[in-house]
């Protein structure tokens, strides 16, 4: 398909709504959002819920952000120049994460949900959603089903930021290790990397 004609066909079905006043424009500098009045919302999603495409949105919305926040390389963001602006980001789209979430979840695709909630790692911690974060690490962390040991590792390395910041170093350290050992196991260095430097911080602070 053409994306150009597929681009004019959603602007055109924007425009439309905000003509009947059905969805409105966000006044935002960076870039256009919308969004939709709450009862306009809830009849949608009954509609949506009735018909027979609503686990496949719902599917498609969970997969599109965890492309975002990979995108965005938000699990080393504040190490990055633009970090300011990826968790800018990531608070203005936290709404849609936080359903997203809920989604994987309640579908028990507890991969996708780990994968989603590690790689908000500095979110979580710099944005003051550290009981959240908590929250969907340990609920993920804590079900009996196959997930790939990267991606519990990745986890397990979320959660000691998170907790290093709540509770401390003495809670923290031992997730931190665990993630580690795993690191070194699949020669992923970049990961070695971060779960060295996090585990000397948290050291340094026992």
């Amino acid at each position: 398909s053409d994306p150009q004609a597929s681009h004019h066909v959603v602007v055109r079905g924007l425009t439309a709504l905000v003509d009947h006043s059905l969805i409105y424009r966000m006044d935002r500098a960076d870039a256009p959002r919308f969004s939709i009045l709450e009862t306009i919302r809830e009849f949608g999603l009954e509609r949506l819920t009735a018909s027979e495409e609503a686990t496949a949105a719902r599917d498609r919305h969970a997969a599109y952000f965890l492309t975002l926040v990979q995108s965005l390389d938000a699990w080393v963001a504040a190490y990055l120049p633009d970090a300011q602006e990826i968790l800018d980001r990531l608070e203005t789209e936290y709404p849609n994460m936080r359903v997203a979430l809920a989604w994987l979840r309640e579908t028990g695709d507890v991969a996708g949900l780990l994968d989603l909630a590690a790689n908000l790692n500095f979110f979580w911690q710099l944005r003051g959603h550290l009981r959240d974060g908590r929250d969907w690490l340990e609920w993920g962390l804590s079900q009996d089903v196959a997930v790939t040991p990267q991606s519990r590792a990745n986890a397990q390395l979320t959660l000691a930021g998170v907790l290093g910041t709540m509770e401390g170093a003495r809670s923290a350290l031992p997730w931190c290790e665990t993630s580690l050992r795993c690191f070194i196991e699949a020669g992923d260095a970049p990961k070695i990397a971060r779960a060295y430097v996090q585990a000397a911080g948290l050291s340094l602070s026992l």
